[in-house]
């Protein structure tokens, strides 16, 4: 009597079908999280981070400088890598000032003529801040003079009130669906600001 051989396996119409199924639950997956928005939650959160490092230096200088300068009144600086020389009005428009900026070279510079106009050497013990961050995408939306987008101008601003004393203002956009004006960790909105548009931090919001 010849012995019964059995082979286990999977047939090919089995083989396909796993391979459909992975690739849907793969599918899911992927929409699921976002991968786009989740990169873009991580650039916000850098954002934050960047925004309160330049705040608490600038408040450190303030303290410790006898007679501090923030930078001409009435005008916007913004990072500079992706950007050269004078910009229009409009690549800063949640400020009324002309806008400005620094040259790719020397744009992070703490101790000179950084994006932001506040020289750091002054500090009796040396600058809190080793060089100015930038934004992570640092990118126009749009042409020059053209109209603002939201979703594709990602940079910082700075500026600083007319008044001597009266303060300054740090300005960012929000990336994300989860960060932006309206999202369930609204940054823009929440932030104490009058721009809902940007997330605002400073010693005088209303810049």
């Amino acid at each position: 009597m010849k012995p019964n051989h059995r082979h286990s396996g999977f047939t090919l119409i089995e083989l396909l079908v796993v391979i459909a199924i992975i690739a849907i639950l793969a599918i899911v997956v992927v929409l699921t999280l976002n991968p786009g928005q989740l990169l873009a939650q991580a650039r916000d959160s850098n954002r934050i981070s960047d925004i309160a490092t330049v705040k608490s230096a600038i408040g450190y200088y303030l303290q410790d400088t006898i007679t501090p300068s923030l930078g001409a009144a009435g005008t916007c600086w913004t990072d500079g890598p992706k950007f050269s020389g004078t910009v229009a009005t409009t690549t800063c428009p949640w400020f009324a000032g002309t806008a400005n900026t620094s040259t790719s070279a020397t744009s992070t510079r703490s101790i000179s003529a950084g994006w932001v106009p506040v020289n750091l050497s002054g500090v009796s013990i040396g600058s809190p801040l080793s060089q100015w961050p930038v934004d992570p995408t640092n990118a126009i939306g749009h042409a020059s003079g053209g109209a603002f987008a939201t979703s594709t101008d990602l940079f910082y601003s700075y500026a600083a009130s007319t008044t001597f004393g009266g303060g300054f203002k740090l300005e960012a956009n929000m990336e994300s669906v989860k960060y932006s004006n309206g999202g369930t960790s609204d940054a823009e909105t929440n932030d104490g600001g009058t721009y809902i548009w940007a997330y605002e931090q400073g010693t005088n919001l209303t810049l």
